[in-house]
């Protein structure tokens, strides 16, 4: 069940990603090519983005206590609401913590960016590494890059095996 969920996320994310042009060069995060769950200050070149970072961090800490309902009610788009229903978010998340195990810890200060852009809009993807009891999840986060960085355009979780490229969503 859990690979099946996760696939139907993936699948919206793709599918929001796929109409994006991703720019791979303006790629930042924290740590190094070998680690990068590392936790670091932003960057100068980031900084901008610290509202994205913190959003990002209370949405770990609300799926850490398993208040996904109300994730979706205030983060997520209504965009994404016509395509993931709240019953289907909801699964995700909790096949994963039956997949993988509670989540044991995450670094705040760890982080990732990656601009991209579509017809419309400018995002910007954000990910954060947890460390689950059986393993580590990427979770990522994409927000309109407009200053308010209130509301998700597009996320995903997938079982993570090594460090990111710098140029990986």
């Amino acid at each position: 069940m859990y690979k099946t969920h996760r696939l139907l996320l993936m699948l919206a994310f793709v599918l929001f990603i796929g109409s994006c042009d991703v720019n791979t060069t303006s790629a930042k995060r924290s740590g190094t090519v070998n680690d990068d769950y590392i936790s670091e200050p932003l960057s100068n070149e980031v900084k901008k983005y610290s509202a994205v970072l913190n959003i990002s961090n209370q949405l770990i800490e609300l799926i850490k206590a398993e208040k996904y309902k109300k994730i979706y009610d205030l983060y997520v788009d209504d965009s994404i609401k016509s395509v993931i229903t709240k019953e289907l978010f909801e699964k995700v998340y909790v096949d994963a913590v039956e997949a993988m195990g509670n989540i044991v810890e995450y670094k705040e200060m760890q982080w990732g960016f990656l601009p991209a852009s579509d017809e419309k809009y400018n995002y910007i993807y954000s990910y954060k590494i947890v460390i689950h009891e059986k393993g580590r999840i990427d979770y990522s986060f994409a927000f309109i890059d407009n200053g308010n960085y209130k509301k998700i355009m597009g996320f995903a979780i997938k079982p993570r095996n090594k460090a990111r490229l710098s140029n990986e969503i």
